[in-house]
């Protein structure tokens, strides 16, 4: 286990218990309106419909999904979307690799943009900014002009009219109508696109900081007329790499390439800052098969010295590389980007903490059939028995696919390699097929919503095991250098 409580319990039944416990404060969906209906004497209450929400500046990735039930513009605590498990374990929603989520026809959806946990696949950056999108329940693209509609009370197409925008592509997905047949529809597409990812640097982190200002919509509107006569204006060239801003005086627009716009991190940079940017969201979880079978992994916030899961709260310390909980030591030894790499001193476990994490089937992010064929995957698995008095075994596996469905599967320190079978299933996930000692074996991936060069994958095996996976080979071996020298320090201790 991770961290000793002082009930008998095990940790991941404490967990789930807490989990289980605070299930019914959480704000699933909204109830659904419809009355009971009788048959044969029996009650049947209607299952809430779902629809499927998009969130646009470019697609924004790992964004809280939240229902604004009191129209206040502002996601209030309860208010988040909450996506429950089978087991009985519960996690707030975030849009996945697709910019998208599943939410009640009825929810009015807020998109809480956090600025070191959501991704623009635009330029594959973190937003850097923290802001907030809103739309109605009557549309499911939820970008800054259905923000702009909902502040101003006005349908799209009245929108549309005072920006002078086409209606239909502010409304629809203008991203991928960059990649239309028709020359004059991708031209204004990325024009869009161009005010759309310039109207987020207008925007608040949250609406209540200007609650109080009943011109706030109006100024809004207006500078956005003022983006898009100057975008309007634009040769397109490069266009799609610039962002446009205020000049220092306030009165004009000036273009930036969207670098150049990167906000700072403070001249000294802590593991506290990084457990604590954004809002603190982890998951964390043992490498170890036969330990990670047994524990799974667990959502943690880590927000002002205390670290919290379910309804526990546990203060923690940071010293230098260690994090110091409830008396365990957690050394950090390995720090990329949106995964933490570290191990519990008194266990000698190896631990990971991850930005991003599937959990289930319905939050994974889509494995990229084209991707695959073009790039190998590198997967650094932890491959010894099931056997916790045995050090862990740590290598990479290289796997190439070719477009027929065949592939291959090596080792990366030998000279054999494995034929397979793959595909990318209707759900995105992974299948690997191949034969082992005249058995056929199938592992099957789960990738997480993550946009970074590392990410985790969950395995599933002989057991369920989390992966570490890239498509850069030194980028793999790197890692897994870091891992063997780190175990090499666990036994001469």
């Amino acid at each position: 286990m991770f961290f000793k409580f002082t009930s008998c319990k095990s940790f991941l039944a404490y967990v789930i218990s807490l989990a289980l416990i605070g299930c019914g404060s959480h704000n699933e969906r909204k109830e659904d309106n419809s009355k009971l209906a009788t048959e044969d004497q029996k009650a049947v209450v209607k299952t809430p419909e779902t629809r499927t929400i998009t969130a646009i500046d470019g697609y924004l990735v790992n964004a809280i999904v939240c229902d604004d039930q009191n129209d206040n513009l502002v996601c209030d605590s309860g208010e988040e979307v909450t996506v429950t498990h089978s087991d009985g374990t519960s996690q707030v929603l975030t849009t996945n690799e697709q910019g998208q989520a599943e939410v009640s026809t009825d929810a009015n959806v807020i998109i809480k943009v956090v600025g070191e946990q959501t991704y623009d696949t635009d330029f594959d950056l973190l937003a850097g900014q923290a802001y907030t999108l809103l739309a109605h329940s009557d549309t499911d693209i939820v970008s800054p002009f259905s923000t702009l509609a909902t502040l101003k009370n006005v349908d799209m197409d009245t929108l549309a009219s005072e920006l002078n925008l086409d209606a239909a592509l502010i409304k629809s997905d203008f991203v991928l109508a960059k990649s239309a047949d028709d020359p004059a529809t991708i031209a204004k597409s990325r024009r869009i696109h161009l005010v759309a990812r310039s109207i987020v640097k207008l925007l608040p982190e949250n609406f209540f900081s200007v609650k109080d200002d009943v011109s706030f919509p109006e100024k809004l509107v207006a500078d956005t007329v003022g983006l898009v006569q100057y975008a309007l204006e634009m040769a397109l060239d490069d266009i799609d790499s610039l962002v446009l801003e205020k000049s220092e005086d306030g009165l004009k627009w000036v273009a930036h390439w969207v670098t150049e716009t990167s906000y700072p991190v403070p001249d000294v940079w802590t593991l506290k800052d990084d457990l604590e940017q954004g809002e603190g969201r982890w998951y964390m979880g043992l490498i170890s098969a036969g330990d990670f079978a047994r524990d799974g992994v667990k959502q943690w916030v880590m927000q002002d010295g205390v670290a919290s899961v379910g309804d526990e709260s546990i203060p923690y310390q940071v010293d230098g590389g260690v994090i110091v909980m409830d008396g365990k030591e957690i050394s950090v030894f390995e720090t990329l980007e949106g995964l933490l790499l570290a191990t519990d001193n008194s266990t000698g476990e190896l631990i990971f903490f991850s930005r991003h994490y599937d959990v289930s089937v319905n939050m994974a992010a889509k494995f990229s059939e084209k991707t695959l064929i073009t790039e190998a995957l590198y997967t650094v698995i932890e491959d010894s028995a099931n056997d916790s008095n045995q050090r862990a075994e740590l290598t990479v596996i290289e796997h190439t696919f070719n477009t027929d469905g065949t592939g291959k599967l090596k080792y990366i320190d030998k000279v054999e390699s494995m034929d397979t079978q793959w595909e990318v299933t209707d759900e995105g996930a992974l299948k690997v097929q191949f034969n082992s000692a005249g058995a056929l074996v199938t592992q099957t991936y789960y990738r997480s919503p993550s946009a970074h060069d590392v990410f985790m994958v969950r395995a599933e095996m002989a057991e369920n095991q989390a992966v570490i996976a890239a498509h850069d080979k030194d980028s793999a071996l790197q890692i897994l250098k870091a891992l063997a020298r780190h175990y090499k320090l666990i036994e001469l201790l």
